[in-house]
């Protein structure tokens, strides 16, 4: 927690590190290919809020970028139970199945419209 001088001079407490500010990091570190650290701001975000879409959507591509495939997939089914109509989450397990190899699993969930 850290205090700051408001412009009327009282102090004001300044909660730092909210979910939104660990996501945009872990975006950042992903647009500049630190998937790794992207990660880290990932789980960080998750763990402040574990309902957050976005969060394992964005740490499941960084996961498919260090082929970590099945870690992938994990946040992929959880992404899946949180939003299952988002397309970009159907996308993104038919770009991990297809990195893995299941040809076929990926021509069919990509198919769908739903995860």
């Amino acid at each position: 927690m850290t205090t700051v001088a408001c412009a009327d001079n009282s102090l004001d407490t300044v909660l730092r590190g909210s979910y939104l500010s660990y996501k945009s990091e872990g975006m950042r570190f992903f647009h500049t290919g630190d998937f790794k650290r992207a990660i880290a701001w990932f789980d960080n975000a998750i763990e402040l809020n574990p309902e957050d879409f976005e969060s394992f959507l964005w740490r499941s591509r960084c996961h498919v970028m260090l082929g970590e495939l099945a870690d992938s997939l994990k946040d992929i089914d959880t992404a899946g139970t949180l939003e299952p109509n988002h397309p970009m989450g159907t996308f993104m397990r038919a770009e991990t199945l297809y990195q893995m190899g299941e040809f076929e699993k990926a021509l069919q969930v990509g198919g769908r419209k739903r995860l």
